[in-house]
């Protein structure tokens, strides 16, 4: 008989089908871990994002309502606003345009762009009308290409907080309130979210919801608006890309 040849109710197999099925084993191993490597080597790393989750600070400036819901700090710079969870800040600010205020909050930030969530119950508004915010410079008519995404999670609440694996929580976001982004890539090849609105500064949430998670070109007006830059334009300026 030869003894090569081995039969599953032997007790032993022969030498040479040990060393066969060992160095198989072995093989099959070293694939499993070269494809782990090669599967977390081969990802895009996470972006420099931040999000101070149980980090409360406190923050004063000027609220703005328009064009959407910020906070113009007393340092100079701009800071978005939202509510906690997938909720815009437009009701907890309502009425406050222009009014210096103290508030409450959780900090998050990407690529140089703040948002704050706001502790509930945390805005103290003071007498003081402020001026006028600083006007938005236009830039003039632009198409841009990218991803339509929600600003919240983008900028560090979620890491990566974009892509399709993000879509359905982006439209819950977007659907609540939380202003929309293009995340586009500059001349640079910097990747920057640029907020969306309606013409006028109008919240275009709903409407833009087929689109999220998805490659897009989206034609309109160009504004450079304090800290980050924000388009005008229409759902019907808005295309998906193949």
């Amino acid at each position: 008989m030869n003894e090569d040849f081995y039969l599953g109710y032997v007790p032993r197999a022969s030498r040479a089908a040990g060393r066969w099925l060992r160095n198989i084993v072995i093989l099959l191993l070293c694939g499993a871990a070269a494809i782990a490597l090669i599967l977390v080597f081969g990802q895009n790393p996470f972006s420099a994002a931040v999000f101070e989750y149980g980090q409360i600070r406190a923050f004063s400036g000027v609220i703005r309502e328009h064009p959407v819901a910020a906070l113009d700090l007393d340092s100079g710079r701009t800071a978005l606003l939202v509510a906690p969870g997938k909720h815009g800040a437009q009701f907890l600010v309502h009425g406050l345009h222009n009014r210096e205020a103290d508030l409450t909050g959780t900090r998050i930030q990407r690529d140089g762009m703040t948002m704050i969530e706001i502790a509930p119950g945390s805005v103290r508004a003071g007498g003081t009308h402020s001026e006028g915010a600083p006007p938005a410079r236009a830039a003039g008519q632009v198409e841009l290409r990218g991803e339509i995404v929600d600003s919240k999670c983008y900028l560090g609440v979620m890491n990566p907080g974009e892509g399709k694996v993000h879509r359905d929580c982006a439209v819950r976001c977007i659907s609540g309130g939380i202003p929309p982004a293009l995340a586009a890539t500059d001349s640079g090849g910097v990747r920057r979210p640029i907020l969306i609105t309606g013409p006028q500064g109008k919240a275009i949430n709903r409407e833009l919801l087929q689109y999220v998670g998805e490659p897009v070109a989206v034609q309109g007006r160009l504004f450079r608006v304090r800290d980050g830059f924000l388009i005008e334009t229409t759902v019907s300026a808005v295309r998906r890309l193949e």
